[in-house]
């Protein structure tokens, strides 16, 4: 069951020591039996033969999903292309940006177009002087749906711009150059750097991309010089897994994958270049399966831009090809995403109350890490106990468990907490 599997792949819990933590409700009993009986098998997909799209004027750089299942292709002449979900395009529009834009991705019905700005260098190599070009800088340009250009940011200590995304309200942006992810707010006309991911990247090729996952907090990145797919979450690495290597749950080549895509609640779209290989896999990088008929995507090293509707319909840019191509499963995996995660995304349900942390049982000593949330949208103190136990966000799921079971620090955690919550709400 999902339910499980994102406890396992989420925070490495097991199960059967944890058991006494989880509320005993029938409905949980019986999909822990549910588990047991079968793990969940990865989806199989195939190519649709019935999507279409005319050829691509130019390669293709970026590709993302509007809430309406809409395709949006950035090519590197610097147009902005947008198909309907057959296949046919409904429009175009000419960025006419000084410098062609290098990465691009929406939220809030706009399009995000990131450009590397380039100096010249003299550099000595082997003994010779020579001169090369060097990314220098990089901005981000704002558009509307018919393509105006509304504002335009310098986006400080970065030197590349390979790809780019939402993370709740933070742009965060891959930078290649300096071998990090920085993450950025937009106030006024300025864009200001947060915080960075950085010192964990070994990258080749001049590629560097990654996606949100289906939780809106963290990111899978495509750490292709390692050959491994990395989850970070809150800038820490959560997971790893991948090696260099000739079986189906490797990864071949002089670096791979080059791009990576979130699938779900439980599985993961990886692409490799030199030959062209993409796989569905789970969350630790097993029970991968290829997608048969998709022939060479690009030739030698570069990206293949991928993005999976909500749906559960994975998208590939192919440059030899010159279109895009669309893969569907008869059982997608549960969990898509139906809108792209935006600056402007309003979560609902329970309200978050916590960071991430460990939390600690102290009679068995067993630990789980995930964020304490209310029991209902109201992030008051009576939501935040009921019946003596604590809501617990891990991954993706909730579970609840007696707060007489944590380790005194814990307990005195959430009293605090329930402390300053009821005196912002008592009159």
């Amino acid at each position: 069951m999902p339910f499980i599997g994102c406890l396992v792949d989420g925070s490495g819990i097991d199960m059967k020591k944890h058991l006494p933590w989880v509320h005993s409700s029938i409905s949980f009993l019986c999909a822990i039996t549910a588990a047991s009986a079968a793990a969940v098998e990865t989806p199989t997909y195939k190519v649709d033969p019935t999507f279409v799209t005319e050829p691509l004027a130019a390669t293709p750089v970026s590709i993302a999903m509007t809430p309406q299942d809409q395709i949006q292709v950035l090519l590197d002449n610097g147009s902005v292309i947008t198909y309907d979900a057959t296949g046919k395009k409904i429009a175009e529009f000419a960025s006419q940006l000084s410098i062609r834009p290098s990465a691009m991705t929406l939220a809030n019905g706009k399009t995000y177009l990131l450009s590397t700005k380039t100096t010249t260098e003299e550099v000595e190599f082997q003994g010779k002087k020579r001169t090369m070009t060097v990314a220098c800088g990089a901005s981000c340009a704002v558009y509307s749906t018919t393509g105006t250009k509304e504002s335009e940011y310098v986006l400080p200590e970065v030197s590349s711009a390979t790809d780019a995304h939402f993370i709740g309200d933070a742009l965060a942006v891959a930078d290649y150059k300096k071998s990090q992810i920085a993450f950025f707010n937009f106030k006024g006309d300025k864009a200001t750097l947060t915080k960075k991911i950085e010192g964990e990247f070994r990258l080749c090729c001049g590629i560097f991309d990654f996606s949100p996952t289906n939780d809106g907090d963290s990111i899978l990145v495509a750490n292709l010089g390692a050959f491994k797919v990395q989850t970070f979450t809150n800038r820490k690495k959560r997971d790893e897994f991948g090696a260099r290597g000739t079986t189906l749950d490797d990864y071949h080549g002089c670096c791979n994958p080059v791009n990576v895509a979130a699938l779900g609640t439980g599985f993961i779209v990886t692409v490799e270049k030199s030959p062209t290989r993409v796989k569905i896999c789970d969350r630790k990088g097993k029970g991968a399966k290829i997608i048969d008929g998709l022939g060479e995507l690009v030739n030698g090293c570069s990206t293949i831009p991928v993005a999976v509707n909500h749906k559960g319909a994975i998208f590939l840019a192919s440059t030899t090809k010159s279109c895009i191509i669309k893969c569907v499963s008869d059982a997608p995996p549960a969990g898509i995403s139906s809108a792209p995660v935006g600056a402007a995304t309003q979560k609902k349900g329970p309200a978050e109350l916590s960071d991430v942390r460990t939390w600690q049982d102290a009679q068995t000593g067993n630990k789980v890490t995930g964020r304490l949330i209310s029991f209902d949208e109201a992030p008051g103190p009576s939501s935040m106990v009921r019946e003596g136990k604590i809501r617990l966000l891990v991954g993706q799921k909730t579970f609840d468990l007696p707060l007489t079971r944590l380790i005194p620090s814990d307990q005195e955690f959430v009293e605090n907490l329930r402390g300053k919550l009821t005196a912002m709400t008592t009159p």
